[in-house]
C-alpha cells in the first residue's frame, strides 16, 4: 500500500514535524503495511508539481498534518480532496499551553472549511506515545469505504479520478510486457508482476502483466498479479471480475462467489453487470453438476432435475442476461439450462411437481420456462445473425467464442446438429480446435443427462478429432531448490565446505523422496545452476526420475565466473553436463545491469531479480503445491538476494519450506 505525508517541514510553532514524521507517522505507516514518505523524496530533479499531483492521486492513503496554518499542506490537502474520495486522515497537533495559544491564535485555529471535519490529535512533545492509537485509526480508515472528502460528499455525482490515466507505465515495462506476452512466456510476466510493486505506477503495470496473462490463456497463473491488486483496493472492479473467474476455475466457488460479491459494489455498466451475474449463474451451474454428476448414472437425471440449484442457475443466467442483451454467454446457458429442465420434467414428471407446493405451481413454473426459452433463442439468433454478418462490427469478428456460440445456439434450437457442426468447424478451422473444449464438456453433459440425444451423438461423432478434449497434465508439486554454494579456500567462516558435499547431497536426497513420498501425483524441480546445492539437487532429480528446469542469471561464460567457478575445477565439468540436459535453460539477463524501469528499487540487483525468477519460474507451472528445499544455515547471507532472501519470498507466497540445516548437517559451529 502506497501512503503519502502531507505535512510541514522543520519546526513550526514550536513543533518539530520532522520528529512527529520520525516517532509516530513514519511507524504507524509501517505499522500498517503502508510505505511512502513527503515531497522532499521528488525535491531531487524534474516538476515537482507534477510528481506531487501524481502522489496524491495515487496514494492509496494520505496523512496530511494540520496543526498549523501551513499553505502548501492545504493546497495539497485541496488537491488531494478533489482527485479522491476517500482515505485521506487529517492529524493535528494538542493545543499548546494557554500562554502560547493566546500569543498566535490564529495561526493555531482550524481553518473554517475544516472545522467540521474529524482528525486525530497527537503531544507533540511526545508523539510516540500515540502510536498505537495512530495505527488503529489508521487500519479502521484503510478498511473504510467511506468517503472522507468534503468535494466529494457536497457533490454526490463527482466521480474520483482514475489513477491509471495519470500513472503510465514506463516504456521499457510497457515492451518488456509485450515481449513476454508476444513470447507466450508467463515466467517473466510473473516476474514483472512481482517487481512492480511499490513503484508510483504499481496498480498500471500489475493490470498490464494481468491482462497479459489472461490473453495467453494463463488463468491460474494471472492470479498472482490480480491478488497483488486486490492488496492496493479490494473492490477493485477488474481483479474482483477476473479473481471472480480464476477461482472458479481452481474449484474454490466460495471465493468466487465472494469476489463477485465485492465486484458488484462498484459494477454500474450493463456490459460489467451481465460478466458479474453471469459468473454468478456458471457457480450455481457448478454446485448444479456436483450434485449429481457423481451419482450412479442410473439416477443422475432425476438427481439433476430434483436439485434446487437447476433453476437457481438459470435464473441467475437469465438476470445476467437482461443486464445487457449483447452478452451471449449468460442467455445461451440459460437457454441450455432451459431445455434441460423442460426435456427431464417431461421425462420425469413426478420428480419435478415434487419439488413445488403443488401441480399447479409446477406447471405455471413449468411454462414460465417454456416461454422464456423460446423468447432467448429468438433474442440470441438475432444477437448471432448480426454478429456474422459481412458489416459485423470489429469486436464481433475478433470474438474467438462466437463461432462455437453460435453452433451451440443451433444445436439448442434446430431439429438436427448440421447447422451447429457447420458453425463447430468453421470455429476450429478459424481459432484453434481449443475452441471446442467447452463445447465437448457441454455435449457430453447433456450425453449423462439424455437431453437431446440424438443431436449431441451426431456432433459427438462428428466434432473434429483434434479438439482437445483431455485437458494438459497436472504438476502436483513442484520442488524449488535454493542453497549455499561450495566454500572458497578464502571464507573465513565455513558455510559448506567443499568436504561436505556427500552430507549435503543425501541431506537434498533424503528432502527429494519425501516430498515424493507426500505427493501422489507427478513432481517437478526448478533450480538454478550455481555449484554446491543447485547442481546436486539438479544431479539428485535426474537420479530420481524428477523433471527439472535449470536457469541461468546471465550467459553461461558470464554465469560460470559468477556462480561456477571454484576451487574444485570439477564443479565447472558438472555445470556444462547439466546444460547439455537443459539445452533450453532460459537466461534471466545478457549482463548484470537492470533495465531502466527497475531503477526505482532501492538496494535491488540481478541476483535479487534472480530468485524472483526462479520463484516465478515454479509459480508458473500451475502445480497444486510449491515446496523449496533450501540448503542453508539460518543466517543472513554475504549480499542480497541470498538464500535467505529467497526463503522470505516463498513463504510469502504460501511454499512450503523445507530447511537443510547446514550447521547441523555438517557439524558446523
Amino acid at each position: 500500500m502506497r501512503a503519502f505525508i502531507v505535512r510541514p517541514f522543520g519546526t513550526r510553532n514550536g513543533i518539530d514535524f520532522d520528529q512527529v514524521e520520525q516517532l509516530l507517522i513514519g511507524p504507524a505507516l509501517d505499522k500498517v503495511g503502508a510505505t511512502g514518505g513527503t515531497t522532499s523524496e521528488i525535491m531531487e530533479a524534474g516538476n515537482i508539481r507534477i510528481d506531487m499531483f501524481q502522489r496524491l492521486l495515487a496514494a492509496d492513503l494520505v496523512v496530511a498534518d494540520i496543526s498549523t496554518n501551513n499553505p502548501n499542506v492545504f493546497y495539497e490537502l485541496g488537491i488531494r480532496h478533489s482527485l479522491q474520495e476517500k482515505r485521506t486522515f487529517l492529524i493535528r497537533a494538542k493545543t499548546r499551553s494557554p500562554q502560547a495559544l493566546a500569543a498566535d491564535a490564529k495561526k493555531e485555529e482550524v481553518p473554517f472549511d475544516l472545522k467540521t471535519d474529524r482528525y486525530f490529535e497527537y503531544d507533540p512533545a511526545c508523539p510516540d506515545q500515540s502510536l498505537d492509537k495512530l495505527v488503529e485509526a489508521l487500519r479502521q480508515t484503510i478498511d473504510s469505504e467511506k468517503q472522507d472528502s468534503p468535494v466529494f460528499l457536497l457533490l454526490p455525482d463527482l466521480k474520483p479520478q482514475d489513477r491509471e490515466h495519470f500513472l503510465p507505465v514506463p516504456l521499457s515495462f510497457g515492451e518488456e510486457a509485450q515481449k513476454a506476452q508476444r513470447d507466450n512466456d508467463p515466467t517473466k510476466l510473473t516476474l514483472l508482476s512481482l517487481e512492480v510493486q511499490g513503484s508510483a505506477w504499481e496498480s498500471t503495470g500489475l493490470r498490464l502483466v494481468g491482462r497479459a496473462l489472461l490473453s495467453i490463456n494463463q488463468t491460474r497463473v494471472s492470479r498472482t498479479a490480480w491478488e497483488i491488486l486486490l492488496k492496493l483496493d479490494e473492490l477493485d472492479l477488474e481483479a474482483n471480475i477476473n479473481l471472480g473467474n480464476i477461482y472458479q476455475r481452481l474449484g474454490d466457488l466460495t471465493a468466487s462467489d465472494q469476489a463477485l460479491d465485492r465486484a458488484l459494489r462498484r459494477a454500474s455498466s450493463p456490459e460489467d453487470l451481465a460478466e458479474i451475474h453471469g459468473q454468478m449463474g456458471r457457480n450455481k451451474k457448478d454446485r448444479w453438476t456436483k450434485s449429481w454428476s457423481n451419482q450412479n448414472p442410473a439416477d443422475q437425471a432425476t438427481v439433476a432435475i430434483k436439485s434446487p440449484w437447476l433453476v437457481d442457475a438459470y435464473e441467475q443466467y437469465l438476470t445476467a442476461y437482461r443486464q445487457d442483451l449483447d452478452s451471449y454467454y449468460p442467455g445461451l446457458n440459460a437457454l441450455a439450462l432451459a431445455v434441460i429442465a423442460l426435456e427431464l420434467a417431461a421425462k420425469f414428471p413426478d420428480v419435478w411437481s415434487a419439488t413445488f407446493g403443488d401441480d399447479s405451481e409446477a406447471s405455471q413454473k413449468l411454462a414460465d420456462i417454456k416461454k422464456k426459452r423460446d423468447q432467448l433463442a429468438s433474442a440470441l439468433q438475432l444477437r448471432f445473425d448480426s454478429a456474422l454478418a459481412p458489416d459485423a462490427s470489429v469486436q464481433d469478428k475478433q470474438d474467438k467464442w462466437m463461432l462455437s456460440s453460435a453452433g451451440d445456439h443451433s444445436l439448442l434450437t434446430l431439429a438436427n446438429a448440421n447447422r451447429a457442426l457447420f458453425f463447430y468447424r468453421k470455429a476450429s478451422e478459424t481459432w484453434g480446435p481449443f475452441v471446442l473444449d467447452s463445447v465437448v464438456r457441454q455435449l457430453k453433459l447433456f450425453r449423462q443427462l439424455g437431453v437431446i440425444e440424438d443431436k449431441v451423438e451426431q456432433a459427438l461423432a462428428s466434432l473434429p478429432p483434434t479438439a482437445a478434449t483431455a485437458g494438459t497434465s497436472q504438476i502436483e508439486r513442484v520442488i524449488l531448490f535454493t542453497g549455499h554454494r561450495v566454500d572458497s579456500a578464502k571464507r573465513k567462516t565455513p558455510r559448506f565446505p567443499q568436504s561436505k558435499e556427500p552430507q549435503a547431497k543425501e541431506a537434498i536426497r533424503q528432502a527429494l523422496l519425501e516430498q515424493k513420498a507426500i505427493t501422489p501425483g507427478s513432481v517437478f524441480g526448478v533450480a538454478g545452476g550455481a555449484n554446491g546445492g543447485d547442481i546436486l539437487f539438479l544431479e539428485l532429480c535426474e537420479e530420481l526420475a524428477i523433471p527439472t528446469d535449470m536457469l541461468l542469471t546471465l550467459p553461461d561464460d558470464q554465469f560460470v565466473d559468477a556462480s561456477v567457478v571454484s576451487d574444485d575445477p570439477g564443479w565447472e565439468r558438472r555445470f556444462y553436463s547439466q546444460l547439455q540436459k537443459h539445452p533450453n535453460a532460459p537466461i534471466l539477463a545478457q549482463s548484470p545491469d537492470l533495465p531502466k524501469w527497475l531503477q526505482f528499487k532501492n538496494k535491488y540487483d540481478i541476483w535479487q531479480r534472480n530468485n524472483l525468477w526462479l520463484l516465478s519460474q515454479a509459480l508458473s507451472k500451475n502445480a497444486n503445491h510449491m515446496t523449496l528445499i533450501a540448503l542453508w544455515d539460518g543466517e543472513a547471507g554475504d549480499g542480497p538476494g541470498g538464500t535467505e532472501d529467497m526463503v522470505n519470498l516463498a513463504k510469502e507466497r504460501g511454499a512450503r519450506v523445507v530447511q537443510l540445516n547446514t550447521k547441523e548437517i555438517f557439524g558446523l559451529s
